[in-house]
């Protein structure tokens, strides 16, 4: 049964908080202390018991370890020339905790970087690119759909969109895209996730703030 198949699907946990559960020696971080996604290569294991134990209590979906494996946030440790090995090193990891079971699919996780281009941190035209890289690698590596992480922002949802479309027009094979969006009301925030189809991304792509 292919994922688009499924009328409800069981999404993993957080990966961050629950690796801070964890006990993940110091050695590991490398001096990378806070980048959970450099634990990809270096504590594996440890990635994937986290993982494995998502499969266990019935997720569905393994989001990769990825969520800040962009160009952008590597770059605060260093690890700007590391996108590609972290990002396939990540969904590796999510392949053998899911243990080829059936129903069992691996998300490529993107997250939001720490730039907007809505208050200037960035231009659009970079933040498409740093996104563009991303996606590659997990389309290279063969991840079985996207997830687009917590967006707050009207220009990082399109922008992360674009690039996902685009860049699957040169893919091998096109993926669904699922989008996470975090919602504030008074105060409190409230995060939906939904699977994007090209017609509804064209829909929030030509879209204009009011």
């Amino acid at each position: 049964m292919k994922l688009e198949d499924h009328e409800l699907l069981i999404v993993d946990g957080a990966c961050g908080t629950n690796l801070q559960t964890m006990d993940i020696p110091a050695s590991a971080w490398q001096g990378k202390d806070g980048c959970n996604e450099w634990l990809n290569v270096t504590a594996p294991e440890t990635i994937v018991e986290l993982h494995r134990s998502f499969v266990e209590a019935g997720a569905q979906i393994l989001e990769t370890n990825t969520f800040g494996a962009s160009r952008i946030v590597l770059a605060e440790y260093g690890l700007e020339a590391e996108v590609a090995r972290i990002n396939a090193a990540a969904v590796a990891n999510a392949r053998r905790a899911a243990q080829g079971r059936s129903g069992v699919f691996v998300a490529g996780s993107l997250g939001p970087t720490t730039k907007l281009v809505s208050l200037g941190h960035i231009s659009r035209d970079d933040l498409f690119a740093v996104y563009a890289e991303q996606i590659r690698v997990l389309l290279d590596v063969g991840v079985d759909l996207l997830i687009v992480e917590t967006c707050q922002d009207l220009l990082q949802v399109k922008t992360a969109l674009a690039a996902c479309f685009e860049t699957m027009t040169h893919a091998v094979r096109p993926v669904p895209v699922m989008v996470s969006v975090t919602v504030e009301r008074t105060g409190t925030g409230r995060t939906a996730c939904v699977i994007v189809s090209k017609q509804a991304a064209r829909a929030v792509l030509t879209c204009r703030r009011s």
